[in-house]
């Protein structure tokens, strides 16, 4: 096919070598990724996932029977980090966040933010990022728990510091180029 695909599923097996070679091949060329894995990260897909998880960055999924339809940003070249020590009613700690600072209209973002927390947490909380031009339209977004599905919050210790990878895919602004303002908060679902 004209498309990038890897193989995860009965009968054929490709080495994940081989496909993470060719999806970093091919996120050099595209800030948008999109994948379509059958019965979704269970089987041989399972490092495909726990992959794609690591090396790129969540803007979204999505369940449609037994497929499941995920979509990741790459990450630019270029960071801009900010050191934060944001308090959040729970006792969760918003500790850093690094973004790319240039994007494309209609191109991807990418953010990582560093949390903590100053006591266990037994709620599941989730995390929202939402993209927003000069005048604060919604130029993208992207909600997810808070954590990682490796890490989910209600997991972590006390001061323990975790990564969050998050991607967003932008629209264009409506009134051409526009600074982009990145908000992030929490919210109990």
């Amino acid at each position: 096919p004209r498309w990038s695909y890897a193989m995860r599923w009965d009968p054929i097996i490709e080495p994940m070598e081989r496909i993470a070679g060719r999806i970093r091949n091919d996120a050099l060329n595209h800030q948008r990724l999109w994948f379509v894995l059958f019965q979704g990260a269970y089987g041989p897909n399972a490092p495909l996932k726990a992959w794609l998880d690591t090396a790129l960055y969540p803007a979204g999924g999505e369940w449609q029977g037994d497929t499941l339809y995920l979509a990741y940003a790459y990450p630019g070249r270029e960071w801009q980090q900010q050191v934060r020590d944001d308090l959040f009613e729970n006792g969760v700690r918003l500790r850093e966040a690094r973004w790319n600072p240039r994007v494309l209209p209609g191109g991807a973002c990418t953010l990582d933010l560093v949390w903590d927390t100053q006591r266990p947490l037994h709620r599941v909380y989730k995390v929202f990022v939402h993209a927003v031009d000069g005048s604060g339209a919604l130029l993208g977004q992207h909600d997810a728990l808070l954590g990682t599905e490796a890490r989910p919050a209600n997991t972590w210790t006390v001061g323990e510091k975790v990564r969050e990878p998050h991607g967003l895919f932008l629209i264009p602004p409506s009134q051409g180029r526009s600074t982009v303002r990145l908000l992030v908060g929490l919210y109990d679902a």
